[in-house]
This record gives C-alpha cells, sequence and structure tokens, in this order.
C-alpha cells in the first residue's frame, strides 16, 4: 500500500515529505507525525512501538528498521513504550512534534478498538495520519507443550470441566489477541481466567512456562517457539487456513464453527 499523508492548508507536498501528525492504521500500520521542513531527514528517527520487547510488532520493528535506515539515510532507532494497549505509545506520538521524526508502528487495537471502548485523552483519528500498512500478521490458538490438548473442542472441553481454572494470556487491552480470547470464551460458553500482559513476548514466556494454558498470540511471537516445540498451535482464528501454516486448521474447523476473528 501506498503511503499516505495530509498536508497542511496552503502548503505544498514533495514527494520526499509528509505533513501533519501521523498515525498508523492497521495491523500494525506505519504512522508518523508529519514533515514541514525540507530536506528530511537529517537526524535519526525514532520508530515507536507500544509493547514489551519480543512481541509480534517489536519484532515487526526490528525487521525493518534497518532498511528504513538504509533507504533514508539515517539512524532508525526501535524504542519501547508499553502499557495500556499501545495507548501509551499512541498519545506518545500523538503528541510529539509534527516534524516526521517520530513515527509509530501501530496495531488495529491502538488505532480502531481503543477509541471505541474507552475515553483515550487523543484521538488517532485527528491527531495522526496514516502513512502504511507495514505488516499483516495472524494469530494461533497456543497452549504449552506439555498439555494433552490437540485441538479447540478439546480446550473448550477441559474448560467446562473446571470451570475458571483454566487461565489465557494477551497482550492489551484493545488488542487482537485479546478479542480472539474474549470471543472464544463467549462462543463456547465457558468460564475462564484472563490476564493481561504489556506484550506478546511475555504471553509466549508464560505459556513456555505453563503459567498460562491457553492464548491467542500473534505469529511472529510464536513461531519459533512452536517449531521448537517448546509450543504447540492448535488452530488459526480466521476462516481461511494460513498459507504459512497449512497444517494447523482453524478454530471452526476444530470445535467452534463460524468463529472468526482476522488481525
Amino acid at each position: 500500500m501506498q503511503a499516505l499523508a495530509k498536508p497542511d492548508k496552503g502548503t505544498s507536498m514533495p514527494s520526499e515529505t509528509v505533513t501533519r501528525r501521523a498515525l498508523i492504521a492497521a495491523s500494525p500500520l506505519l504512522a508518523a507525525p508529519a514533515l514541514a521542513q525540507a530536506p528530511f531527514p537529517n537526524r535519526p528517527i525514532r520508530l515507536v512501538v507500544g509493547f514489551t520487547p519480543g512481541g509480534a510488532t517489536d519484532i515487526s520493528a526490528r525487521a525493518f528498521a534497518p532498511k528504513m535506515s538504509e533507504v533514508l539515510g539515517q539512524p532508525v532507532i526501535v524504542e519501547n513504550r508499553p502499557g495500556a494497549g499501545s495507548n501509551l505509545a499512541t498519545e506518545l506520538v500523538a503528541r510529539s512534534p509534527a516534524d516526521g521524526y517520530t513515527i509509530l508502528l501501530a496495531t488495529l487495537g491502538a488505532l480502531v478498538i481503543s477509541p471505541m471502548v474507552m475515553r483515550l485523552p487523543i484521538d488517532p483519528a485527528r491527531d495522526l495520519v496514516p502513512i502504511s500498512i507495514a505488516v499483516d500478521l495472524f494469530n494461533i490458538l497456543t497452549v504449552p507443550a506439555e498439555r494433552p490438548w490437540r485441538t479447540a473442542a478439546d480446550i473448550i472441553a477441559a474448560a467446562k470441566a473446571r470451570p475458571g481454572e483454566l487461565s489465557w494470556g494477551h497482550s492489551g487491552i484493545g488488542s487482537a489477541p485479546q478479542l480472539a480470547g474474549l470471543l472464544f470464551a463467549k462462543m463456547a460458553g465457558i468460564e475462564t481466567i484472563e490476564v493481561s500482559y504489556r506484550g506478546g513476548g511475555l504471553v509466549a514466556t508464560d505459556l513456555i512456562s505453563g503459567r498460562l494454558d491457553y492464548g491467542f498470540p500473534t505469529s511472529p511471537s510464536v513461531m519459533a517457539h512452536i517449531e521448537s516445540g517448546k509450543l504447540r498451535g492448535l488452530a488459526v482464528p480466521t476462516l481461511q487456513r494460513s498459507r504459512l501454516l497449512p497444517n494447523i486448521p482453524t478454530v471452526a474447523e476444530t470445535g467452534l464453527p463460524g468463529f472468526n476473528v482476522p488481525s
């Protein structure tokens, strides 16, 4: 997708400049406060991530920051500002100078879900300008390797046999993993313990240790652990299987018909 920017009134916008405060939009989106001065850039750029290191958004940022630096000719520094489901990072970027040197790698939760369900000090749609979709990710219903479950139906049966005992975690309020977990419990009619973290890397760690029973972490934070055998990926929460993991079925195929939570 081509980067987008919204120029200030009365100004022209050369192809290398971006104006106003930029925001991210999509799953996750790359956004940045706008560029008002040329030439750009002439100093380091901050790429802000609203989660702890090791999660999907952080991994994504660190994967393409070096290429951004190569293209722009300036250091691109990944800065983790976790908290409140990435809302703290979103506010930081929205209140930064509109000069293009502070960019947010945002998720659907920060840009769309949080503004719908809670009062925020800023309005992402007003205070940020989308530049481009940066990464297209998916979630995986994941359990610790030592758990006996092999399908979504197995988890549902275990939760019904032990109401209020099974725990699951997610990377923050309003995140796609949280929505997937909440919908899963509602559609299955199960009572579980919800645990909120400040990033997907922490969710993966507690899944590996067995502190959590299951979760819907985003693929980059758990793929390596699934491949190594530390975790088991049971299903994807979309109606179609992922072309990257064609052998992993969907939740709808393995216990919950109609379940669909695309990221």
